[in-house]
């Protein structure tokens, strides 16, 4: 099967999500798929299905937010790339929509691991993602400065990445 072919299969699913399309036919056989797809065309649909998920099924897919959310941040951490333009929303689909506070559990433990990791590219998007639901308007989601979300920002304002202080900080 090739990339297109797969790709026709993704554009297909996301067609087919809405309110009514039991999640079921969906988890299984997308997570394994999705885990692996290498296209770069294929992965932007899988991000928008992951988005469109987080949308229309909330909370009904939190049992698998790990997965879901590993799936984002695992293309959050190869090199940065402008063609994926789903990433930052469908991570933020699933922090706002699969639980009711991004910086509690279980969506804080992801957060944190994107914080303490030594990837460059994941630290930034952690910091991004914080700074994008404090500018948010429609998000009334504050961070506790007695969160383990809050006491790793702190840490990180002493970053050897200058860029990661000055985001840190912000």
């Amino acid at each position: 099967e090739n990339w297109k072919e797969r790709k026709d299969g993704y554009t297909q699913l996301l067609s087919l999500i809405n309110d009514n399309y039991p999640i079921q036919s969906i988890d299984h056989s997308f997570l394994l798929n999705a885990q692996k797809e290498k296209h770069i065309a294929c992965q932007n649909i899988v991000l928008e299905i992951i988005e469109k998920m987080g949308y229309t099924y909330k909370e009904k897919i939190s049992r698998k937010i790990r997965e879901y959310s590993g799936i984002v941040v695992s293309l959050m951490s190869q090199k940065k790339n402008s063609r994926l333009t789903n990433l930052q929303s469908a991570f933020d689909s699933l922090a706002f929509n699969v639980t009711s506070n991004p910086y509690e559990l279980p969506f804080s433990e992801i957060l944190l691991k994107m914080m303490n990791n030594s990837n460059l590219r994941l630290r930034e998007e952690s910091l991004q993602f914080i700074i994008r639901a404090n500018e948010d308007p429609n998000n009334n989601i504050q961070l506790n400065k007695n969160s383990q979300v809050y006491d790793q920002l702190t840490k990180m304002s002493s970053d050897p990445s200058l860029q990661i202080r000055e985001m840190a900080t912000s």
